[in-house]
């Protein structure tokens, strides 16, 4: 099968408590890789791949673990995307990152974004280690309370901008359109813009990953 984008949320811990998260409050949760052997084993190319959390510079381990499993299963992956809060720049994490770029076959579009305004706590050291990386760039974000952000997790109460599931285009039994989401919790979740307690909603979860089917998709109907 291929996706045009799957999206794993590698871990649930965070070193900030952003107002705005639309995650809610950090959980001590990090992925278990069997879960991504599990879905690599459906999978011969992805599009974009996306690490996300919590705090994804956290856990490089996680992002070097999964592109171990994508070599061992032969899985293409094309390019790929991080955000990270910049509170660390650890040297794990940065070879984590050089090892996903080694492995990207069409790293045009690959991304590293760091955000860079009045509602995070960056650290400018991190910053300038990051940006040993052409691909790195800053994310900024003038207005989070109005304009940018999600009615989910600490933001619930912030705006009417509501969370729908994703509408899937399946063509010859690959996804071709909406995200593939992989919680810590070896769900498949119908989009990556939920809160934690929102992923737990069963409208909201296409199957567990031991179950994953491109008939699972077809029967979803959030």
């Amino acid at each position: 099968m291929n996706i045009d984008s799957l999206v794993i949320e590698v871990t649930r811990r965070c070193n900030l408590e952003c107002a705005h998260c639309l995650r809610g409050d950090s959980e001590s949760i990090d992925l278990n890789l069997n879960y991504v052997k599990t879905l690599f084993k459906h999978l011969k190319y992805i599009s974009t791949i996306t690490f996300t959390g919590g705090e994804p510079s956290l856990v490089p381990d996680k992002i070097s673990g999964i592109i171990d499993i994508a070599k061992r299963m032969n899985v293409i992956i094309g390019s790929f995307y991080i955000a990270t809060n910049a509170v660390h720049a650890s040297d794990k994490f940065l070879i984590s990152v050089i090892k996903l770029y080694s492995y990207c076959d069409d790293n045009e579009i690959s991304a590293l974004n760091y955000s860079n305004d009045e509602y995070h706590e960056m650290n400018p050291k991190a910053v300038d280690r990051l940006k040993v990386f052409s691909f790195t760039s800053a994310k900024y974000i003038e207005s989070p309370r109005y304009e940018n952000i999600l009615a989910e997790g600490r933001a619930e109460n912030w705006t009417d901008r509501i969370v729908k599931p994703d509408i899937y285009d399946l063509e010859d039994g690959d996804i071709r359109d909406g995200t593939v989401y992989l919680n810590c919790e070896g769900n498949i979740i119908a989009g990556c813009d939920f809160s934690y307690k929102n992923q737990r909603d069963k409208n909201n979860i296409i199957c567990h990953v031991d179950d994953f089917s491109v008939k699972r998709f077809k029967r979803f109907r959030g």
